[in-house]
């Protein structure tokens, strides 16, 4: 590389510098022009699909139930059902499972004539004729095999969490973006991921009502049978000793049978009162997420956008030509004055 050098001192003999070696950087800006088209025709083209949703108001109603009873139900150890059961919506778009979901659904798309799971979709099944650095690694240092099953499903989420951002707003909404070779096919997954969190979402409280319900059916059969038997015992220590025999003594016990059985009574007409509300609130149709906007097909494409990526390599390469033209005329300086 032959370098026209010249004294830098301030920045017109920069200018200065660079024209003179003008020629230089304008092979560079050609070759930089060059690669950078050829990166862009072959770069994947991604269409991209947006919804937004936001929870309506909390995800979970079902402590309700227990607020006017709070008190006794504590002391009953029912607390923990009063839990508020909230659900964060980026953790549901972001699990394992969803992505499962996703990659191995057959979906409609332009590629094949038929359904294809995204597996064979980006054609992570087939076999490369050239072994993988990872499988040459366990080949060399007898690493355990790998379920290639497995391996395709790792691979084919990792791409797919690549495609997919979750943003949460600061007002609550959130927005998801689907990025897919396809406009239809990226529409077809946000709607799809739409639908399956609200779905999670009405099972999981359907869930943990009916666990609720379940609970509360127990304690009021366990209630049921001690008030009965308080209330037998008060009643064969009535037929044994009559009012009219009282003695300090027996007086003592008889109160004693008695508050068992007002306790008892108590606690049994609470657990009967929330569990006909558990009942109600299993049988309750409640929208707990708000689907604000439904995914559409893109008309545009959203990658690569072939001019910043030119626009890019150009200004990039013209600043690494300087770098390098510097450099050298430095070397070539110095290599000078120790002559």
């Amino acid at each position: 590389m032959k370098t026209k050098s010249i004294n830098i001192e301030n920045f017109n003999d920069l200018i200065d510098f660079i024209k003179l070696n003008k020629l230089f950087i304008k092979k560079i800006l050609f070759y930089a022009l060059i690669i950078s088209f050829f990166y862009s025709i072959l770069s994947n083209v991604y269409y991209k699909s947006e919804i937004t949703m936001y929870p309506a108001g909390e995800l979970s109603d079902s402590g309700e139930i227990f607020s006017d009873f709070s008190d006794l139900i504590e002391t009953l150890g029912i607390n923990n059902l009063s839990n508020e059961n909230n659900f964060y919506i980026p953790d549901i778009i972001e699990s394992r499972s969803l992505k499962k979901e996703i990659i191995y659904k057959k979906w409609n798309n332009d590629k094949f004539q038929y359904p294809v799971n995204l597996i064979s979709y980006w054609e992570i099944n087939k076999k490369s004729i050239i072994p993988s650095i990872s499988s040459f690694i366990n080949n060399s240092f007898n690493v355990h095999k790998v379920d290639t099953t497995l391996q395709f499903e790792q691979d084919a989420i990792e791409k797919l969490d690549e495609l997919i951002d979750v943003d949460e707003m600061n007002s609550g909404l959130i927005q998801i973006t689907v990025l897919m070779d396809e406009p239809k096919l990226a529409a077809d997954i946000a709607n799809y991921i739409s639908q399956y969190v609200v779905d999670y979402v009405s099972l999981e409280q359907r869930r943990f009502a009916s666990k609720t319900k379940k609970y509360l059916k127990d304690r009021l059969e366990l209630s049921k049978i001690e008030l009965y038997d308080s209330e037998n015992k008060l009643t064969e220590f009535r037929n044994l000793y009559p009012l009219n025999q009282d003695t300090p003594e027996l007086q003592l016990q008889r109160l004693r049978l008695i508050r068992s059985v007002d306790v008892n009574q108590e606690v049994y007409i609470t657990l009967k009162k929330q569990f006909e509300l558990s009942k109600i609130e299993e049988s309750k149709e409640r929208l707990f997420i708000n689907v604000l906007d439904s995914a559409y097909p893109s008309l545009y494409k959203e990658y690569p956008k072939r001019f910043l990526i030119v626009l890019s390599f150009l200004i990039i390469s013209f600043f690494i030509s300087v770098i390098l033209l510097f450099t050298s005329s430095r070397i070539r300086k110095y290599s000078l004055n120790r002559i």
